[in-house]
């Protein structure tokens, strides 16, 4: 979620993106948001994150959401 307490989503994605190991790295990072402003997920994508879904998503769009991400981390799809 973009909007945890302590640590928000941006921020968890940068520490990610920063991780001394690749295979933290290059995890797939998906943000979850309630906003539908456009500069919160250029936000998003600039923190490192693969895409961004708005609440409320369905189980199916986090689950295409996921594929397409992993088949991005294997060098296999487009942009999300």
């Amino acid at each position: 979620d973009c909007h945890m307490p302590a640590m928000d989503g941006f921020e968890l994605a940068r520490q990610i993106r920063k991780s001394e190991s690749s295979h933290v790295r290059e995890l797939p990072v998906i943000g979850l948001t309630a906003t539908i402003v456009r500069e919160e997920h250029l936000l998003c994508m600039t923190a490192g994150m693969n895409a961004v879904l708005v609440k409320p998503a369905t189980i199916a769009v986090l689950g295409e959401t996921i594929a397409h991400a992993l088949q991005e981390r294997q060098g296999g799809a487009a942009n999300v």
